[in-house]
């Protein structure tokens, strides 16, 4: 993959979305890559619960 070349075509240039789920709400939000590390170092933005990689789908 050559960096000016997104994989996917995304109006807000996140290509590297995935669904998280959370374990204890069943929260679903589609994230990018920051939003993915945030919610792995604060938790669920919604309950708040510690959550792992096992928590994203791509």
């Amino acid at each position: 993959m050559s960096e000016g070349s997104p994989d996917r075509d995304e109006s807000d240039g996140s290509i590297d979305e995935c669904v998280f789920t959370c374990p204890a709400c069943a929260q679903e939000i589609s994230v990018n890559s920051e939003m993915k590390q945030a919610i792995l170092s604060n938790g669920c933005p919604v309950c708040a619960t510690s959550v792992t990689e096992e928590s994203f789908v791509k």
